[in-house]
């Protein structure tokens, strides 16, 4: 129910670059929203599709355009300093959230005065179709799990109060991957304490084409240089952090077949800590044999814990 007041209460920023395909169904996921005191604002970051004609159907909304592609931080950024709402939530062009999510997530925030930003559960629309439920997190210590495991939706799953920017500053643009990781990492060293609800309130658009490892190398790289002190004062927790991200540098280029980084990659992980999840290994084999054994696993702890709950 869409009851727009001004100024809004929260802002809803989704970046868009070539998504004029996607982007209607995400704004019609926020048009659908149970709480409706809010303002969209889209960030066209140097599209070149038929992006300003899919989006005719929408007349209130905010379109901001970029002159050229600056990517997802400068997008996101931009949305931000245009934004009019005490709070501001994230939504990818190609994603959608269910239709409770901003009336849970601002009860939520509104409750709990002392915590910046509500993050939630969230599901994964696969290319054929089906919805992998992703499990939920039970996190004590945010800046000690952000330091090791991402385990959230890219951007569409925060609600972030906007005062939270002003101690954290922006979104970092010399990430070209990893944008949203370093700045909740970010927030959570700078007293912007994070909240969870465990119900599953966005759903993120797997897509069939893979980015490549090239560019996550570069953000990856990147994030460890930048938290190097954070990682070290955390000792062998944050070893064991760093070499996690260079064993998934070597599983993206094996799957590439591009080995002799994979391999570089591969021997810098054991170097650095060589004991991670289980897991890990398995996808590990996956890459370097083309085989599936960890979607296959998934699928069938899945349908064990679909018939326990069905006795």
């Amino acid at each position: 129910m869409y009851t727009l007041t001004t100024p809004p209460k929260i802002s809803v920023v989704i970046p868009v670059y070539n998504h004029a395909h996607r982007v209607v169904s995400a704004i019609s996921s926020v048009l659908s929203q149970t709480y409706g005191n809010f303002e969209i604002v889209v960030v066209n970051d140097g599209s070149t599709d038929h992006l300003n004609e899919a989006l005719q159907q929408f007349p209130d909304i905010r379109l901001i355009h970029h002159e050229s592609n600056f990517g997802r931080a400068a997008a996101r950024n931009t949305g931000v300093l245009a934004a009019s709402g005490e709070y501001i939530a994230f939504l990818d062009a190609d994603d959608q959230w269910k239709p409770t999510k901003l009336a849970k997530q601002i009860m939520f925030l509104e409750e709990k005065k002392d915590i910046s930003i509500c993050l939630t559960g969230y599901e994964v629309l696969m290319p054929n179709g089906n919805r992998r439920k992703v499990p939920f997190l039970n996190v004590q210590h945010w800046e000690r799990y952000l330091l090791k495991y991402n385990g959230l939706s890219d951007g569409s799953v925060p609600m972030i109060r906007k005062s939270c920017f002003e101690k954290v500053g922006l979104q970092d643009t010399a990430l070209v991957w990893h944008e949203n990781w370093d700045w909740l990492l970010r927030a959570a060293g700078h007293s912007c304490k994070i909240g969870y609800i465990g119900e599953r309130l966005s759903a993120k658009s797997k897509s069939q084409k893979h980015p490549p490892a090239s560019l996550k190398e570069a953000g990856t790289v990147n994030l460890v240089k930048k938290h190097t002190l954070l990682f070290n004062t955390y000792g062998f927790y944050g070893r064991s952090a760093i070499s996690l991200k260079w064993y998934n540098l070597s599983i993206d280029y094996f799957y590439e077949k591009k080995w002799q980084k994979g391999v570089y990659y591969f021997f810098k992980a054991v170097r650095t800590w060589p004991l991670q999840r289980p897991g890990l290994y398995i996808r590990l084999l996956d890459a370097l044999m083309g085989t599936n054994m960890e979607a296959f696993i998934l699928n069938n702890i899945f349908y064990m814990n679909i018939k326990k709950m069905s006795r």
